[in-house]
């Protein structure tokens, strides 16, 4: 990526898309945020832990960055990009599927929190091309942010809003 992003237009867009979401949710009852086969087989509810999930991968990733550390990576030998998210998503929706919907929707909006403060200890000169950072995660840390919280609740911010239509 050529442009250099402001760190303070990250936390903008992240607390757009979560109050996108947020108001999707909230104008659902108990029941429709608990109804399987909103998305595939998920739920709301499942979705709001499949976002927590990747929302927290990425503040990981972040905190290792920014202590100069290269991130864990997912992928196991031999696989590839898409099968390790789909193995991910798999195990992930297996451990939380039966979790409490406040528990799932306080972890939500935990990671939310903690992902605008991961992204407020960055600089400006952390997203550009040539960084320390991108070079140690072997990819743009602006794509790593966006993938991960706001591009990420906006793909699925739509399938929730349709339910109270």
């Amino acid at each position: 990526m050529s442009e250099i992003v402001q760190v303070a237009q990250l936390q903008a867009r992240l607390e757009q898309s979560y109050a996108r979401i947020h108001q999707a949710v909230e104008r659902l009852d108990v029941a429709q945020l608990e109804q399987p086969g909103v998305q595939n087989e998920w739920s709301v509810k499942d979705i709001l832990a499949h976002l927590t999930f990747w929302q927290q991968r990425m503040n990981e990733v972040l905190a290792a960055l920014l202590n100069g550390q290269p991130p864990v990576l997912l992928r196991q030998p031999g696989e590839d990009v898409d099968t390790a998210v789909n193995r991910v998503n798999a195990a992930h929706y297996a451990a939380n599927k039966d979790r409490p919907l406040a528990d799932i929707q306080a972890d939500f909006a935990q990671a939310y929190a903690q992902g605008l403060a991961a992204i407020g200890r960055l600089r400006d000169a952390d997203l550009a091309d040539e960084s320390a950072m991108n070079t140690l995660l072997g990819g743009a840390v602006l794509e790593l942010i966006a993938g991960n919280s706001y591009d990420h609740y906006d793909e699925h911010v739509l399938i929730i809003a349709a339910l109270s239509d």
